[in-house]
C-alpha cells in the first residue's frame, strides 16, 4: 500500500542529508531517517501490525463502545507515545492513567521485541550497515 503522504524531501527544508539519507534537522532526538525510504518502511510496519491485530487496534468492539457518542458524554482519546517500559515507577504510571480514564474507558498498552529472528527462531545479530549479518 503506497503512502498518501507527499515526498518529505520535496515538502520540507528542515532536513539534512547524512550518508545519502534525509534526517530531520529540527528534532535532534528523533534518530531515524525522514525520507521516502523511511516512510515506505513505516508503511510496511503499519500494514504488518494492522494484519497482525486484524484492524487498526485490538478489541474494536470495546473501543467503539467507549467512543460511542451519547447525551452528556463527549468521548475522547488519550494517546501516550512513550516507551512505557522505560518508566521507572510503572505502578504510579498505571495509577495516573486510571485516574484520567473515564468510566467505561479502555486502556490499551502495547509492547514489542525489537530483536529480529531467522527461520529457526535464532536471534539475528545487530550489525552496522555494510557488514555481513
Amino acid at each position: 500500500m503506497a503512502s498518501p503522504a507527499p515526498s518529505l524531501l520535496s515538502t520540507s527544508s528542515q532536513l539534512r542529508e547524512v550518508h545519502g539519507r534525509a534526517f530531520n534537522s529540527s528534532v535532534e532526538t528523533y534518530l531515524l531517517p525522514a525520507d521516502d525510504e523511511e516512510q515506505n518502511r513505516l508503511d510496511l510496519q503499519h500494514n504488518a501490525l494492522v494484519c497482525f491485530l486484524g484492524g487498526l487496534f485490538p478489541w474494536p468492539d470495546r473501543v467503539n463502545e467507549a467512543l460511542r457518542p451519547r447525551p452528556g458524554y463527549t468521548p475522547g482519546i488519550l494517546d501516550i507515545g512513550t516507551a512505557y517500559r522505560q518508566i521507572k515507577d510503572f505502578d504510579s504510571f498505571l495509577y495516573n492513567l486510571a485516574e484520567v480514564l473515564r468510566p467505561g474507558g479502555v486502556l490499551i498498552l502495547g509492547s514489542g521485541d525489537p530483536q529480529f529472528y531467522d527461520e529457526n527462531v535464532k536471534a539475528l545479530p545487530i550489525v552496522s550497515e555494510g557488514q555481513p549479518g
